[in-house]
């Protein structure tokens, strides 16, 4: 899974390098914490010990006969160094459990429809219990109005159609809220089948600053077109910016031939 993850990350186009980066991040750790289980099961330290696979990394490492160099297995594991691996690998998981459990970011693996898996940030932006969020349809978590755009690239980047990856969409909360958030997205291999790898940033707060900033805009253009005064104004180098229609009536131009020009014009 590792490296069927690192081959779709690395085709991956059209997102910034350092989502990207990100991305990959998150989809090692996502890897690393499903093949603990085989590890575990391997060195038989999981309780599932009946389900442990039958050739271990050891065997493979040695060989298809199963030994090696001699017969303490000298170029294979000994005891002390399967219990360094297995130290290595929940020292490693803790980390990585860390990294995806701390994120401020939403992260989640959306597979037919359904939330395979998703850190504790998710939870807390939806406002679902993880009971809830397991079996909520991913397309009723979007706002209706979204939908067709969300599903829309979703079936072409199956289809393997270049999309965008990073692109903004408002999220439905448990009890109806709409929020604005940016989703990173690209598309690895979970369990051997296709699935989306999500991150999802709140960009509530910013799209409600724009939308005031449009609204002052708005507001100071209505003013300055109902003041009886010609006004215009200037850029730095001199250059006409602005002008009501009051001005443009008694220079006897319209606003689009005076933007960009100088007095000496």
């Amino acid at each position: 899974m590792l490296a069927a993850l690192l081959t779709d990350l690395s085709s991956a186009s059209g997102a910034n390098a350092g989502a990207l980066r990100a991305v990959e991040i998150v989809g090692v750790a996502l890897s690393f914490a499903i093949g603990m289980t085989w590890w575990r099961r391997a060195l038989g330290t999981s309780p599932d010990t009946s389900e442990a696979p039958s050739t271990s990394p050891a065997d493979l490492a040695m060989g298809s006969d199963g030994k090696g160099d001699d017969a303490n297995g000298a170029g294979g594991f000994g005891s002390g160094e399967w219990r360094a691996v297995e130290q290595a690998l929940r020292e490693s998981e803790v980390k990585y459990r860390l990294l995806i459990e701390t994120a401020n970011d939403a992260i989640c693996v959306a597979q037919d429809g359904l939330i395979k898996f998703y850190n504790p940030k998710l939870l807390e932006m939806l406002d679902y219990t993880a009971e809830q969020i397991a079996t909520a349809p991913f397309i009723e978590l979007i706002a209706e109005e979204d939908r067709a755009l969300v599903l829309d690239r979703y079936v072409r980047r199956l289809r393997g159609e270049d999309v965008p990856h990073q692109y903004e969409f408002r999220f439905k909360t448990r009890t109806g809220e709409l929020f604005w958030i940016e989703i990173n997205s690209v598309m690895i291999d979970w369990n051997g089948r296709p699935a989306t790898l999500c991150f999802f940033r709140d960009i509530n707060d910013q799209k409600k600053a724009e939308a005031a900033l449009r609204e002052s805009e708005a507001q100071y253009h209505s003013l300055v077109e109902s003041l009886p005064l010609a006004i215009f104004g200037k850029d730095a180098e001199g250059r006409i910016i602005f002008a009501n229609s009051r001005f443009c009536e008694s220079i006897g131009q319209p606003l689009e031939e005076l933007r960009g020009k100088t007095d000496f014009d």
